[in-house]
């Protein structure tokens, strides 16, 4: 979740992989550009959900990586790709674009001490719970996250 200055701004990103639905990890999103990310889900089986509450009035946007979505998407809201969404930002709010998504050092800046160490799967795993069980590589319980892994994504 964003807080800006007055409206919230919630959001989900998920893709399509080997026909079912699983969140992008957090560890795709951190230290890229805005630009960078939704030129990156252009022709993808992407689609971002955003839900923005403005003084009561919520509006929601979904940016799709394809048409198909796309086409599927606008029935629930408004909907437009990825690539219009770079070209809409440019004309309203270039600065937006150039944006960086912050990653793991803005974590442990802000829980300072709580973050032992980042797993090679891109779990974080507390002091608290780090045993020699659990620190290194841990593997992903949900299938959909393993195909992920298995497709390098």
């Amino acid at each position: 979740m964003i807080h800006t200055n007055n409206p919230m701004i919630q959001f989900s990103i998920k893709e399509r992989l080997d026909g079912h639905w699983d969140f992008v990890p957090l560890s795709d999103l951190w230290g890229r550009s805005v630009r960078e990310l939704f030129s990156g889900y252009s022709g993808r089986e992407v689609v971002a959900e955003f839900l923005v509450n403005d003084y009561d009035m919520p509006h929601r946007w979904f940016f799709c990586g394809t048409d198909f979505w796309l086409q599927r998407m606008a029935e629930k809201g408004r909907a437009c790709s990825f690539a219009e969404a770079i070209t809409i930002l440019e004309e309203r709010k270039p600065d937006i674009l150039a944006r960086v998504i912050p990653g793991l050092n803005d974590v442990i800046d802000l829980f300072p001490g709580s973050v032992m160490e980042l797993c090679e799967c891109g779990n974080m795993v507390s002091a608290g719970q780090a045993t020699t069980e659990t620190a290194g590589v841990t593997e992903p319980s949900d299938p959909h996250t393993k195909n992920r892994k298995e497709k390098g994504l």
